[in-house]
């Protein structure tokens, strides 16, 4: 059958590597604002020093 000659897109080491620098170039990029921990870890050392 045709199914049978047909390789799955996850066994491509290529698409792997592909989907490793995208999710990286993501977080680089991505600002996940009040949600971020930086952010709450900076906004209760501000009240605390206060």
């Amino acid at each position: 059958m045709f199914c049978n000659q047909v390789d799955p897109l996850d066994s491509s080491p290529a698409l792997s590597e592909f989907a490793y620098l995208a999710v990286l170039l993501w977080l680089g990029v991505a600002d996940p604002g009040s949600v971020s921990i930086d952010f709450v870890l900076q906004r209760s050392a501000n009240r605390q020093g206060k």
